[in-house]
């Protein structure tokens, strides 16, 4: 999944805030496809094999992760960079490559800032981008792992990061619409993803944080934002996003800090620290969690 800005967060987004549903951070599903750009060394990918999705509960969770991923692949085929920094003065096509990918650069910058001020020390051997789009923070990630894999829910975002990036010999994409992420546990030294669980509902959201710290390896670190409390009382339906010949939908969910502290817990992490990260627009409140196993 690609991530929506704060600009459209707030001019285009509905507002939702949801009921919270206890449940655990859990589940089967199917691993995603990994990508490789060519020229990209065959090294071995020590992700597991594929798992069926279970019935019961689990299909309720595929069904709706399909049609999550239904709206961002629209996004990602018709404007993929507009759809991920949604500066409404930059849409249908209005990013000039360069400017955009500097964005990630920055944010990137600012990732390795705060893990230093907080003296966490992960290895840099293996990092993660989950919501990846088209790899805005991913290749700049590279630039401080010795590989780099970003994970999105889009087929299309997957596609373009791979046509951007296919010089960066240690960049990996993945198309994965399932709970479970195709990694085997203790992959990563460094989880990160901002401006991408906004859009889930808080069950999912909370099966991906336990994602997070599943794969992290001991004394990695995640780094991920969310939504924390919707500050407007707004009808809960989703933005229609008018594209060419279809639309697409967009959600907004607020996760309240303490689920999302008790499901890190729960699953062997620790949060070290939490602070405000007001990047999901005026209508929310948003905080920036760094957990650590």
């Amino acid at each position: 999944m690609a991530q929506m800005s704060t600009m459209l967060a707030k001019e285009t987004l509905a507002i939702i805030c949801p009921v919270i549903n206890d449940i655990p951070p859990n589940g089967n599903g199917s691993s995603g496809d990994e990508h490789r750009s060519s020229g990209r060394p065959g090294n071995p990918t020590n992700d597991p094999p594929a798992a069926a999705d279970s019935a019961d509960p689990s299909v309720d969770v595929k069904n709706t992760l399909d049609e999550l991923g239904r709206s961002w692949e629209l996004l990602g085929k018709e404007d993929p960079l507009w759809a991920i920094l949604s500066d409404p003065a930059k849409r249908g096509g209005g990013w000039e490559i360069e400017e955009f990918l500097a964005t990630g650069q920055q944010e990137t910058v600012k990732v390795i800032a705060h893990l230093e001020e907080r003296s966490l020390n992960p290895q840099r051997h293996r990092s993660l981008d989950f919501g990846c789009g088209v790899g805005r923070v991913t290749h700049a990630l590279a630039r401080y792992f010795d590989r780099v894999d970003g994970v999105d829910l889009s087929q299309a975002m997957i596609e373009k990061a791979n046509t951007l990036h296919s010089h960066i010999r240690n960049l990996f994409f993945h198309h994965s619409t399932s709970r479970v992420l195709p990694f085997v546990d203790e992959t990563f030294d460094l989880v990160y993803s901002r401006l991408v669980l906004q859009h889930m509902a808080t069950d999912i959201a909370l099966s991906y944080i336990g994602e997070f710290v599943r794969v992290l390896r001991p004394g990695g670190v995640a780094v991920f934002q969310a939504p924390s409390r919707c500050l407007v009382d707004q009808e809960v339906k989703p933005s229609e996003i008018h594209l060419s010949g279809d639309s697409a939908f967009i959600e907004m969910h607020a996760h309240p800090p303490e689920v999302i502290e008790r499901t890190v817990e729960d699953c062997g992490g620790r949060i070290a620290d939490v602070r405000d990260d007001p990047c999901a627009g005026e209508a929310f409140e948003s905080l920036k969690y760094t957990v650590v196993r």
